[in-house]
């Protein structure tokens, strides 16, 4: 199936939520967890990876979701995804994130609460094995990638790792947390880029992998507080489901 190109399209449409199953076993991550040391490639830049996108992913925009914190919705721009794109190169997952604004590279005062961070996640199913992994979702996650993006011009993505399953496939271990290099996009774009080396994934040969995505942000009452006012102030969910993405290497 090589060179295929795939289009999903969630924009408008409803489908039903999945329920995410209750997790207690953050506190107590497995001792057979194992670490891998990763050496990067250099990043592409923005222009040369336009060859690489070979499956994109459509959302509406202004969608934010009743299932954030406050009593009422609260539009966050730089969190409103309308678009992402997938592609692969023989080392690493692309993902581009598009959003509906240009990111801003100072904190948002909005509706009366500051925004200075937001995060934009990807929970990762390699395997498409829901009893395998971190169960949240729908998706049996083996990698969970965050683009951490702080309004200080300093991006920074953030790759966690190493999820497993148990006997019930709801062990996890969130002690191994790789950070990454950002390879393009933050403040003063409309989009995000991070880079997921395949070796994390277990990717060595063309498959279909699942992806359950959200963009979230937190709010503080003042630019110096340490203690978020709501952790889930504004939230826009990528579709009601996971979705699938066909990664086709060269």
């Amino acid at each position: 199936m090589a060179n295929i190109l795939q289009e999903l399209d969630f924009s408008d449409k409803y489908l039903p939520h999945f329920k995410a199953r209750s997790k207690d076993s953050q506190n107590n991550p497995s001792e057979s967890s194992a670490y891998i040391i990763i050496t990067l490639p250099p990043p592409f830049s923005n222009q040369n990876m336009a060859s690489l996108w070979s499956y994109y992913v459509y959302d509406s925009s202004n969608d934010f979701s009743v299932r954030a914190q406050p009593p009422v919705i609260i539009p966050v721009p730089p969190i409103d995804i309308i678009k992402l794109c997938f592609g692969a190169d023989s080392a690493n997952l692309y993902i581009k994130a598009q959003v509906n604004a240009i990111i801003p590279a100072a904190y948002q005062i909005i509706q009366g609460q500051i925004v200075k961070e937001i995060s934009i996640v990807f929970c990762i199913d390699a395997d498409t094995n829901t009893q395998t992994g971190w169960g949240v979702e729908g998706v049996g996650t083996e990698c969970m990638a965050v683009f951490y993006h702080t309004f200080d011009g300093k991006p920074q993505s953030a790759l966690h790792y190493n999820y497993f399953g148990g006997p019930s496939g709801d062990e996890f271990d969130f002690s191994n947390v790789e950070t990454l290099p950002y390879t393009d996009g933050g403040s003063s774009t409309d989009y995000y880029i991070m880079q997921i080396p395949l070796i994390v994934l277990g990717i060595t040969e063309d498959r279909f992998i699942r992806i359950r995505s959200w963009a979230e942000c937190p709010s503080y009452e003042s630019l110096d507080s340490q203690e978020e006012f709501y952790h889930h102030y504004s939230m826009d969910w990528i579709g009601d489901i996971p979705f699938f993405v066909y990664v086709d290497l060269p």
